[in-house]
C-alpha cells in the first residue's frame, strides 16, 4: 500500500488542509470576537465574564479549525487535529507577539483550551465515523 496516495480524489493535501483549517480557525475566532464584544457594549453579558467568553472562543474556534482540517484532508485523523491545534496555537502566538509586545502571559491556559477544543472534535468525529457502511453479512 502506498503511503502518499490520496483516500479520494477530493482529498486535499496535508499542509493545504492545515491552512484551511487554521484559517477557519481563526475567521471563527474573529467573528465570535466580534459577537462577544457585541453583547459586552449592548450589556447583555457583563465585563467580568470576558474572560469566560474568550475561554469558550478560543475552545470552538479550535474545534471548528481540526474539523475542517480534517474535512479537507479526510484521512489520518488524530494527527490532523493536533497539527490544526498546533498551527492555531502558533498563529495565535504570533499575532500575540506582534500585536501586544511578546506579553504572553496566558499561553498555558490556551493552550490547553486550543488542544482540549481540537481533541474533543477529535473525539466527536471519531464518534460519528462509527457505524456500518454496508449491509449485514450473513454467515
Amino acid at each position: 500500500m502506498r503511503v502518499d496516495r490520496k483516500p479520494s480524489g477530493l482529498a486535499a493535501s496535508f499542509p493545504k488542509g492545515l491552512a484551511i483549517g487554521t484559517l477557519a480557525a481563526m475567521a471563527s475566532t474573529l467573528a465570535l470576537s466580534a459577537l462577544l464584544a457585541g453583547l459586552i457594549v449592548s450589556g447583555t453579558v457583563r465585563e467580568g465574564s470576558l474572560g469566560y467568553g474568550v475561554m469558550a472562543l478560543v475552545f470552538l474556534s479550535a474545534a471548528l479549525g481540526g474539523s475542517v482540517a480534517y474535512g479537507r484532508i479526510k484521512h489520518r485523523r488524530a494527527l490532523v487535529f493536533l497539527g490544526a491545534a498546533v498551527c492555531y496555537l502558533v498563529t495565535l502566538t504570533a499575532l500575540t507577539a506582534l500585536f501586544f509586545g511578546g506579553q504572553l502571559d496566558g499561553f498555558f491556559p490556551t493552550a490547553m483550551l486550543i488542544i482540549g477544543g481540537s481533541g474533543t472534535a477529535f473525539l466527536l468525529s471519531a464518534r460519528a465515523g462509527k457505524g456500518r457502511k454496508g449491509p449485514k453479512k450473513y454467515r
